[in-house]
């Protein structure tokens, strides 16, 4: 028998709320792809935001290592040699210094972070008004509310509820 319903006793704290989840038919499942699409683009952005970071921070260290190195050579080098390594070392010092300032710029830029997390938020929330039912759904998300859980900690549980439903039939 395929089920298209769940009927699920849900726990917060002491409270105990009868649920019913459904599954999404066709219209409500295009509606979450469209509203997580929307998502894809900040996506996207985080990635190519951390792939910048993480050359920046490799190239950082790359000069870190040639400046060490160098500053041995220094110890061990002719008047003439140490001039042009003492060169080079400002010269790397003052490239460090640039890429140290794109990478923090690169940093402020959390706020991508941020709208993610309250997008994905959104995205769970939507989800529970739309596929949540039974007698205590209201009491259930004014409890939510109150107690100030994450949508996304609560589809987590509700999804491994949903599972030990699916294996008991």
């Amino acid at each position: 028998m395929i089920k298209t319903e769940y009927k699920i006793k849900f726990s917060i704290d002491d409270d105990e709320f009868n649920l019913i989840i459904k599954e999404p038919n066709l219209e409500q499942k295009k509606l979450l792809e469209q509203k997580a699409n929307e998502q894809k683009d900040k996506f996207i952005s985080l990635e190519q935001k951390a792939k910048n970071e993480s050359e920046l921070n490799l190239k950082i260290n790359e000069i870190n290592e040639t400046i060490l190195i160098n500053k041995d050579l220094i110890k061990e080098s002719s008047p003439k040699d140490k001039l042009m390594l003492l060169i080079e070392n400002k010269n790397l010092i003052k490239e460090k210094t640039a890429l140290l300032k794109d990478l923090a710029k690169l940093s402020a830029q959390n706020e991508i972070i941020n709208t993610i997390n309250d997008d994905l938020e959104n995205l769970f929330k939507f989800k529970l008004d739309l596929l949540l039912d039974g007698v205590d759904r209201d009491k259930f998300i004014s409890s939510i509310k109150a107690k100030g859980i994450s949508y996304k900690l609560v589809w987590q549980y509700l999804d491994e509820s949903i599972k030990e439903a699916q294996e008991k039939k």
